[in-house]
């Protein structure tokens, strides 16, 4: 739960039928939303997000807000309601490539070599109309090779022209990502740029696969745009701002290492996790409208 005065919490239920239970998580966005009418952004403890009147301005005076609302996708030039971005995934532990089968025991990973058919193979952002709590509204479809699973989970993300912030996947064991510094730019687009922020993460995320705590932590974030040049993708050679990030809290250090271009958003992410595995992704797909 977050603090009073450091932000909101979005409860989202999630539903899988072989779990056969629903699955409360907490999404939070920490930070005082200090806002003057007379500006067009407010800072989350960093993230740069509009002021949406539809979000703002109604939940102020009514405590809702509209969800049907197009304000912030209006200048969204990658991330545009209709668009799906499908990525390859693989969880590195103990120098094994896995993938994750929440249907078998244990860590709930099966190396590359054996996988099953339930076994989750590809995991996708697709873009939904409308906004949740004034940000773009999208889906996190998980794949296995007999087409989409049935475990539903949403989020939310930011894009305008200050920053593009993303939400990672974040279903049962890729619970481990909420650690890991979320992907995030921001302008100046040149290398050099660095900037800080931070988020209060709940106990529901830690695991004795990857680390245990009580109550609440704060990750905090320190991030660098680090390189500029081209790089080989499964959608071609392009050119790519190479951001890099630390996370430090009380139960250790996570990095990411992330590739972002202004055409197809976020095209390689290299999570370093609290226990030293490694979870990568690819985007090797993008669906049109």
């Amino acid at each position: 739960m977050c603090e009073r005065g450091r932000g909101f919490c979005l409860i989202q239920t999630l539903y899988h039928p072989m779990l056969k239970s629903l699955l409360i998580v907490s999404l939070c966005l920490v930070g005082s939303f200090g806002l003057a009418q007379s500006k067009r952004f407010v800072s989350d403890a960093g993230v740069e997000r509009e002021y949406l009147r539809s979000y703002d301005s109604l939940r102020t005076a009514t405590g809702f807000y509209d969800p049907d609302s197009e304000e912030c996708n209006a200048d969204n030039s990658i991330y545009l309601p209709g668009r799906e971005f499908i990525f390859d995934y693989c969880y590195v532990r103990q120098g094994v490539p896995c993938k994750i089968d929440w249907m078998v025991g244990g860590t709930g990973l099966v190396d590359t070599a054996h996988q099953r058919p339930s076994t989750i193979r590809r995991v996708s952002y697709k873009i939904l109309p409308g906004n949740m709590l004034g940000m773009t509204y999208y889906q996190n479809i998980y794949y296995t090779a007999e087409g989409p699973d049935n475990y539903y989970e949403a989020s939310g993300l930011i894009e305008n022209e200050r920053n593009v912030w993303l939400h990672p996947p974040r279903a049962t064991i890729f619970y481990v990502n909420e650690i890991n510094p979320f992907p995030y730019i921001k302008t100046p687009l040149t290398v050099g740029t660095r900037w800080t922020w931070e988020l209060e993460i709940g106990d529901h995320y830690s695991s004795s696969l990857w680390k245990k705590w009580s109550d609440s932590i704060v990750n905090r974030y320190e991030y660098a745009i680090t390189g500029f040049g081209p790089l080989a993708t499964p959608l071609g050679t392009h050119d790519c701002y190479e951001v890099s990030a630390l996370a430090n809290s009380e139960i250790g250090q996570t990095a990411m290492k992330a590739w972002f271009n202004p055409e197809y958003g976020f095209v390689r992410l290299d999570f370093t996790n609290v226990d030293g595995s490694q979870f990568l992704m690819v985007l090797t797909e993008v669906k049109y409208p």
